[in-house]
């Protein structure tokens, strides 16, 4: 699954000279996601709430759960 972008679409391997440019590509997306969509979320709220997600997680503690999409 390549990582899209709202405004422009599909981004694709191919576009980058190498692997560490496609890597800052994916990050500078994240945390622009981070900016305008979870910022927006209240966290002191979320306390026992239900969370659906569809990815792969790695459990790395009991508490700190990473999923990936």
């Amino acid at each position: 699954m390549e990582p899209t972008c709202a405004t422009h679409g599909l981004i694709s391997f191919g576009q980058f000279v190498n692997q560490i440019d496609y890597q800052n590509a994916g990050s500078a997306l994240n945390k622009e996601t981070k900016k305008r969509v979870l910022s927006k979320v209240d966290t002191a709220k979320l306390t026992g709430k239900t969370v659906s997600v569809i990815g792969a997680f790695k459990l790395l503690t009991a508490d700190n759960w990473l999923i990936t999409p």
